[in-house]
């Protein structure tokens, strides 16, 4: 049960990512543009105080604009962005493999493993 809960929240982060990103197949900022301020989305205001005081008013105003969402990837991508990205992500990682190595089975230990790198691999 442990392993479940620490990977959802790893899956679904990763999905967050790649919702500010996009993908071949994933449509970009979908979570925004329906009004939806996702995970990733939330990290990245915490570090850009005017980025949040934008989105406040764009939300406000029922609608999210191309250029807002330019500036949210452009903004992930910042040093310190990055580093609040990747700890949150290395911890998630950590809370899995933590997990992971409770089960007694080695066969399953090693595909869950696999798992959680496939996982990372979307988004590292």
């Amino acid at each position: 049960v442990q392993f479940a809960e620490n990977y959802g929240l790893l899956y679904q982060f990763t999905d967050d990512i790649l919702d500010i990103l996009g993908t071949h197949t994933k449509e970009k900022n979908k979570d925004l543009s329906e009004g939806k301020l996702n995970w990733a989305a939330w990290i990245i205001l915490q570090q850009d105080p005017q980025l949040k005081a934008d989105l406040l008013k764009t939300f406000n105003q029922q609608t999210v604009n191309t250029e807002f969402c330019e500036r949210l990837k452009e903004s992930f991508f910042k040093p310190g962005q990055q580093q609040a990205i990747q700890t949150f992500l290395k911890t998630a990682k950590d809370d899995c493999l933590t997990s992971i190595h409770l089960l007694g089975d080695p066969y399953l230990q090693q595909l869950l493993e696999t798992l959680v790198e496939f996982t990372l691999s979307r988004v590292c």
